[in-house]
């Protein structure tokens, strides 16, 4: 009976040490993995940036002077997005720069017209104020 125990037992230990020699393995194999992924994702990135485009316009914001006064300015900004969607055809995104711009001379003045520089990318454009 003791010879079966320790035969049991020799061959409960080979398991084990195999099963770690396949974990080593794996962890081995996962960061060549890893690698592959991020070099992908670096591609797809790049062509990302690749595809970015850039227009210049001046968009004027006139219609926001219809609304009342103390709105005038919140308006602005809904007709210069909708200006810049209509004209994008995407969902667009306003830079913080262009928004103090806008909000620069208060919630009652806004400007009559905007020069913005429009970078469109894949699925979303952003507005940034024009140089």
């Amino acid at each position: 009976m003791s010879e079966k125990k320790e035969a049991a037992i020799q061959a409960k230990t080979l398991k084990k040490a195999e099963e770690k020699k396949a974990e080593e393995e794996e962890k081995k194999a996962e960061p060549e993995k890893k690698t592959a992924k991020k070099k992908a994702e670096a591609k797809t990135k790049k062509k990302a940036e690749e595809k970015k485009e850039e227009r210049i316009m001046t968009l004027s914001l006139r219609d926001a002077w219809a609304s009342k006064r103390t709105n005038r300015t919140r308006a602005a900004v809904k007709v210069l997005k909708r200006q810049l969607k209509r004209h994008v055809k995407k969902e667009v995104k306003i830079d913080k720069s262009l928004n103090e711009l806008i909000w620069a001379r208060g919630d009652q003045h806004p400007p009559r017209k905007v020069r913005v520089r429009v970078v469109i990318g894949a699925e979303t454009a952003t507005a940034y104020p024009a140089k």
